[in-house]
């Protein structure tokens, strides 16, 4: 039972979070290809496949079906479905924020390090003196 849920989690993400979802669509790659071989039967699913997919772009009467296509068109569901999980925007506010009640820790100088040690720990890194 966990490994089915597991599964379905996982297949949930992939499709939700990654460009699998795209393959989703494949359907209507098909049905557009079939619609081609009935203006033109000779075509075969390579030229079709090298009109839509390798050649220049070409917004021709069936633009919109060709952005239906997998992989034609930026699909960022996974980017709204973030905007719905948070909805709220964070605030932040420094207004009770009073630098006077910060109280210094004085646990390290009483257990023996040296108190220029302390202070030199938060400083940005630096370039050695090459010799």
């Amino acid at each position: 039972m966990k490994k089915a849920v597991a599964i379905l989690l996982l297949g949930l993400y992939l499709l939700s979070a990654t460009q699998l979802g795209q393959l989703c669509k494949l359907p209507a790659l098909f049905g557009h290809f079939q619609q081609h071989r009935q203006q033109d039967p000779k075509i075969t699913f390579v030229e079709f496949f090298v009109v839509h997919y390798a050649s220049d772009f070409v917004q021709d009467e069936d633009y919109d079906q060709d952005q239906k296509l997998p992989f034609k068109a930026i699909d960022n569901s996974f980017s709204y479905s973030l905007g719905a999980i948070v909805n709220q925007p964070m605030q932040w506010s420094c207004s009770n924020w009073n630098p006077s009640r910060i109280q210094h820790n004085t646990a390290f100088v009483s257990k023996g390090v040296p108190t220029a040690f302390i202070h030199t720990i938060w400083q940005p890194p630096r370039v050695a003196n090459q010799a």
